[in-house]
């Protein structure tokens, strides 16, 4: 299971042609049609789990989902001569691929290589987009947020590193958002989580449930420490 973060020259204009290679091996993008590639999307992964997501301050980036990966049919798309011509005309900057797993259970040891704080990656369903957003961005520094009198544990910046977070809507799912929230100091978090204040937040934030609508995943550079 994979995620991926890109920053692209148009959107809605990759888009197109993301969701076209997910099942065809002929697609356009960046005004030009591309055929015969190796593979669709669809051989290489579980492409009904497939989803993108916007950064909420930059159409212009995106992160992708992946899951279920067959790295060497994966490989073999970006081993294609047409690879590097694609993605000149529709890719600005690609940050390293990065492994979604499971993320660490509360008092586990701390993850190999992230010196205790792990960068995580959260999705799940709410009932208002606009309304999720704006009270996730107010809990970076304000432990009332917008949701009224209910006070959070913590302010999100006493347990991550804030200047890292990205908060992003799915382009697949109108009423799904994610959240990538780096160097978690796991204690507090489960701390603030834990605090029944935390269960009034999310239902005052529109969290929608059950545990199963929401995703979760530590994330670990294909690359090497983040």
């Amino acid at each position: 299971d994979m995620v991926m973060t890109t920053t692209l020259k148009d959107f809605d204009d990759w888009f197109a042609g993301f969701k076209e290679h997910g099942a065809s091996t002929t697609f356009t993008i960046g005004g030009k049609t591309f055929k015969d590639a190796p593979i669709t999307r669809g051989d290489a992964m579980d492409e009904a789990r497939t989803e993108v997501f916007v950064d909420v301050d930059d159409n212009n980036k995106a992160l992708i989902t992946m899951f279920a990966v067959n790295m060497d049919k994966f490989g073999s798309f970006f081993a294609w001569d047409k690879f590097k011509e694609m993605n000149e005309l529709c890719i600005v900057a690609q940050d390293p691929p990065m492994l979604l797993k499971d993320p660490p259970a509360p008092g586990a040891a701390p993850p190999a290589g992230a010196g205790g704080k792990p960068d995580m990656f959260v999705s799940l369903e709410v009932a208002d987009v606009d309304k999720w957003v704006a009270g996730f961005k107010a809990h970076a520094t304000d432990k009332k947020g917008t949701w009224g009198d209910v006070e959070s544990k913590y302010a999100r910046a006493e347990i991550c590193d804030d200047a890292k977070t990205r908060v992003f809507r799915s382009a697949h799912n109108p009423k799904r958002v994610g959240a990538l929230i780096c160097g978690i100091d796991m204690a507090k978090m489960g701390e603030m989580m834990a605090d029944p204040s935390w269960a009034k937040i999310s239902q005052a934030l529109g969290e929608k449930g059950p545990r199963s609508e929401e995703h979760t995943s530590e994330l670990q550079s294909l690359a090497g420490s983040r």
